[in-house]
């Protein structure tokens, strides 16, 4: 089989056997390999796959899964995907710039948060005030939800590589595989240029790269988690876009790995 250098770079310096190697084909009628891990892989298999023109992540336990997903019909190809989220980065960048992101000293930000999986759009600058607006008064009788900032960092589980497929993509940034697998556009999951677009300042703001893409899953590795209460309160807001019937909490929004989980 014949291998891009950068996937032949990476199975040489890891030791792995280039005849692993599985092959599935993108909606753009591109090849996708996928690496069986052995199973004593871990974590620190993928650090060693990857190189900055390589994204390796795990695609899950089964490559038909993701067959059966890239023969769907598709109505936008990756430039327009990529347009999408530009115009999408911009309103997020709108939200960040324009609203006063501290939660009311007696509403109950975590309603509003809940409320969102109500929402199919994406939240926009008017729609999160709105909801704000419209967030319920916490009671006096009650003791108040911690802020954001108060609860405690911890980090969502490590996705398992051992005997799992990985992905091996000829791609300088994490959205880019997004984009041309397609990933989203299903149930409560949003559009692909939504992740495109979130991941994409995600990747500047956080170091977000991918660990897992399935394709009802996604996790992310962030080397530089937001610290500070309103990069905190922006990074939840920004990770209302994705939706998710698991998606990460306050302390996880502080950890290294954020995770979702559509039905």
């Amino acid at each position: 089989m014949s291998v891009h250098p950068a996937i032949a770079r990476a199975l040489k310096s890891s030791s792995l056997d280039e005849s692993t190697l599985e092959t599935v084909t993108t909606i753009d009628g591109e090849p996708l390999l996928a690496l069986r891990a052995p199973s004593d892989a871990s974590i620190e298999m993928l650090e060693k796959l990857r190189a900055p023109d390589l994204q390796a992540f795990v695609l899950g336990d089964d490559l038909d899964r993701w067959r059966e997903v890239l023969r769907e019909e598709q109505t936008q190809n990756v430039e327009g995907i990529l347009a999408r989220a530009a115009k999408l980065q911009a309103e997020l960048a709108r939200v960040d710039d324009e609203l006063d992101l501290a939660p009311p000293p007696r509403h109950d930000f975590q309603s509003v948060l809940v409320a969102s999986t109500k929402h199919r759009d994406v939240f926009t600058s008017s729609t999160l005030r709105a909801a704000l607006a419209n967030a319920p008064q916490i009671e006096s009788k009650k003791k108040p939800l911690p802020a954001y900032d108060e609860e405690a960092r911890v980090d969502a589980a490590f996705p398992v590589i051992a005997d799992r497929w990985i992905a091996l993509i000829p791609a300088r940034t994490a959205h880019e595989p997004i984009a041309r697998l397609r990933f989203g556009n299903f149930s409560a999951c949003p559009p692909t240029s939504v992740h495109v677009a979130v991941l994409r300042r995600w990747e500047s703001s956080f170091g977000a790269s991918l660990l897992l893409l399935a394709p009802d899953e996604l996790v992310l590795s962030i080397a530089r988690p937001p610290t500070t209460p309103r990069e905190i309160h922006v990074a939840t807001l920004e990770q209302l876009w994705l939706g998710g019937d698991d998606r990460p909490t306050p302390g996880e929004t502080k950890g290294n790995v954020w995770r979702w989980w559509w039905d």
